[in-house]
């Protein structure tokens, strides 16, 4: 079998909803909160033999992620509008270098016929948006140019397919580039109340990992059925060969270029174990294995084809693909709030068949690679397994 190459879709994202969530029937009530924290690391030793290191903080809350609530609904209500995005990355469309952009991603009109009228139409609405949101995130961006996205073209203009799981055309505006660290820094504190700044957490490790040389930033808004999916994310990329010294030991908090990290405060009020993951994904040529872990490895069970934990109050390993040329993981802090460098380490082997969590991987299934770091879908792909015995609903 041919090796499979990560496909690094470290910007997707993924529609989400409210959730009710269940207690948790043998331990302490469970609940789940609209802001989430998640860190991934994407290992892929089959193709660019680089590290991917990504921290986001998401919420559906305009109370957490401060866009003007009237700007937030009116987005929302449109229909057109898909997404949002503010971005310093490299080359954001074709087209586009040395600059930041923003970009107004809108559906394509089926009575528009030729690209002209679709070019045009999209910028007319997108240019209906673009001064309130120069305002609600304090930049200066200017049109630059209508980009139709039909099919990923190689670089970061594949993220507009990404958000809206179809052909999306992303009217770009753009401005001056700018440093990450000072960006991020800016619109975090126009974004994050300072309730949930001062209380540290991934938020805390997102700035150090924003002073990396290859950092970048982006801020996206999706709008949904009833509210919008706003995600804050810093994402670094550097060789592997110079994060790790073997190929076998993965040290996950050196690979993010952290030396601790911990849960935010924000959650101290209550038992939240979902609202805060580390999530690691690893291509390899070669068939491995994970052979030993210094953290727990979770009890777990199948359910509808998913494994997921039997007790979510202990820290510990999910380990979904433990063997083969993937390995994907998740980390959950259970009551744990502080994690340390030996807490996450983990080793590989040649797989020799045998599987150290005691979950079966079916051969026969077609992997997929594209890994999506969505902290809300981790949570409902958990809570899937759950007892509906009693229920509270949590919008922290």
């Amino acid at each position: 079998m041919s090796a499979y190459p990560v496909i690094l879709a470290i910007l997707a994202m993924t529609a989400t909803t409210m959730y009710v969530v269940p207690a948790y029937s043998q331990q302490a009530d469970i609940s789940l909160a609209t802001f989430h924290e998640s860190a991934l690391v994407v290992i892929d030793q089959a193709g660019s033999q680089n590290v991917t290191a990504s921290i986001t903080l998401q919420s559906i809350s305009v109370h957490e992620m401060q866009i003007p609530q009237q700007l937030e609904h009116r987005i929302r209500s449109d229909g057109a509008v898909t997404a949002i995005i503010l971005t310093n990355h490299d080359r954001c469309v074709l087209g586009v270098a040395d600059q930041a952009c923003i970009l107004i991603n809108t559906e394509r009109n089926p009575e528009d016929r030729g690209i002209i009228a679709v070019q045009e139409s999209a910028r007319e609405i997108a240019d209906t948006y673009i001064d309130d949101i120069n305002k609600a995130l304090d930049t200066d961006a200017k049109f630059h140019s209508v980009f139709v996205d039909v099919a990923d073209a190689g670089t970061t203009a594949g993220l507009q397919n990404q958000v809206a799981g179809r052909v999306t055309i992303s009217t770009v505006y753009t401005m001056p580039m700018q440093d990450t660290t000072p960006m991020y820094e800016k619109i975090s504190g126009i974004l994050i109340p300072k309730q949930i700044r001062d209380a540290g957490g991934f938020h805390e490790a997102a700035k150090t990992i924003s002073g990396h040389e290859s950092a970048k930033m982006s801020f996206s808004l999706v709008p949904l059925d009833s509210t919008s999916l706003m995600q804050l994310k810093i994402i670094s990329t550097r060789p592997a060969s110079k994060l790790m010294e073997s190929s076998d030991l993965i040290r996950p908090l050196d690979l993010l270029g952290l030396d601790r990290l911990e849960r935010s405060n924000y959650f101290a009020s209550g038992f939240y174990p979902l609202n805060s993951v580390v999530q690691i994904a690893l291509s390899s040529l070669d068939d491995v294995s994970v052979t030993d872990t210094r953290g727990e490895i979770l009890p777990t069970r199948v359910v509808d084809g998913d494994i997921i934990p039997t007790d979510v109050t202990r820290g510990g390993w999910i380990f979904e693909s433990d063997s083969g040329k993937l390995i994907e993981g998740k980390y959950i802090f259970g009551t744990q709030t502080l994690l340390l460098p030996g807490d996450l380490e983990f080793s590989l082997g040649m797989d020799d068949g045998v599987d150290p969590t005691g979950v079966g991987i079916d051969e026969q299934i077609v992997i997929v690679i594209a890994i999506v770091a969505i902290a809300a879908a981790v949570a409902l792909y958990y809570l899937k397994g759950y007892t509906r015995t009693s229920a509270t609903a949590s919008d922290k």
